[in-house]
């Protein structure tokens, strides 16, 4: 899955930095916990500024579905409670793919 936050540099131009890294922060910790809550593997990396991915093994569609759904809910009412950003609506942009497992070997 990949994340990307809207107008993110909107928020550093108009809040501040401070408020941009305080919502980069509290995404990345929502993902931790939200992933800890899969019973499979995961992988969370920052790509970028303000992009994120996670790598769930043995994640279904659906479970992929609802995990997305919930991270936006949350991520959508703590963004209303920051300091400032309660004149425009925080939200992200994500995809996800289901890929067959594989062994690496088999790559070459």
């Amino acid at each position: 899955m990949v994340f990307d936050i809207d107008e993110f540099n909107i928020i550093n131009t108009t809040y501040g930095t401070h408020t941009g890294d305080e919502l980069l922060r509290y995404f990345a910790h929502l993902l931790q916990g939200h992933s800890n809550r899969h019973n499979g593997e995961c992988h969370i990396a920052r790509l970028g500024g303000n992009e994120f991915a996670l790598l769930a093994n043995n994640m279904p569609v659906e479970e992929a579905l609802d995990f997305t759904e919930r991270l936006r809910t949350e991520f959508r009412k703590k963004s209303e409670t920051l300091a400032l950003l309660k004149e425009i609506q925080v939200d992200y942009g994500q995809g996800f793919c289901i890929a067959k497992p594989r062994r690496l070997d088999s790559l070459h």
